[in-house]
């Protein structure tokens, strides 16, 4: 499909959470991607709404 964004990925930014190493107070790895995911959109000027999906390693 020509023209479209058919099948189409953009990697448009990549943070990480504000908290790295021993974590005195504990919290989820779902909370630190939450966070991370914040980050940049802070970073990147774009809405959490637009994002379509997350990959993480």
């Amino acid at each position: 499909m020509p023209g479209t964004l058919y099948k189409a990925a953009a990697i448009v930014g990549a943070a990480e959470s504000d908290q790295i190493g021993f974590l005195d107070t504990p919290v989820t790895s779902l909370q630190l991607h939450i966070e991370a995911i914040r980050n940049v959109c802070a970073e990147t000027g774009i809405p959490i709404a637009s994002i379509d999906g997350v990959f993480s390693a």
